[in-house]
């Protein structure tokens, strides 16, 4: 793709990019922090219901981890956290993420097709890591009922909506 090809700005929150096969939406996040260490006891005091996600994984609820790598990953919950950021006694540090990640939902039967349009590689459907490259950029990807959620680094997400746009359309 050519850098003049790039939209001016990234997709707002609510906004789409449509094809009959797939749709790519922006979404709310959520409240995001990094957690590192000791995932399972993070997760036991910081949001017991939440389970640790893989790629492509689906959540069954509205708190969530996708793991980064084998002692990091992404919770994703409903409201803040009570517990203060930093080094915890059970093994674990924990470090607000603000807004650092949007969300783009690709829903509808072309959504995995799409994935694949930006991957160097397979997608790794087995893999206990959300994280991989598309179109050269660390996201991570968690699964939908009926597509997959792509969570972007704000600073990346221009460049990925111009993909994105550039593939469907």
């Amino acid at each position: 793709m050519d850098e003049r090809d790039w939209t001016d700005r990234p997709l707002e929150i609510g906004a789409r990019i449509e094809t009959p096969d797939c749709t790519v939406t922006r979404r709310e996040v959520g409240e995001l922090s990094l957690i590192s260490g000791d995932l399972r006891a993070a997760l036991a005091v910081l949001a017991p219901q939440a389970a640790l996600l893989g790629f492509g994984e689906t959540p069954e609820g509205p708190d969530f981890a996708l793991r980064i790598g084998r002692d990091q990953a992404l919770l994703v919950t409903n409201a803040a956290l009570p517990v203060a950021a930093g080094w915890h006694a059970g093994g674990f540090a924990l470090s607000p993420a603000g807004q650092g990640l949007a969300r783009l939902d690709l829903t509808g039967p072309g959504a995995a097709d799409l994935l694949a349009h930006g991957l160097a590689a397979p997608a790794p459907w087995t893999s206990p890591s959300a994280a991989i490259l598309f179109c050269g950029h660390r996201v991570l990807v968690s699964g939908l009922p009926d597509g997959l959620s792509l969570w972007v680094e704000q600073g990346r997400l221009t460049s990925c909506c111009s993909f994105l746009a550039a593939d469907i359309g």
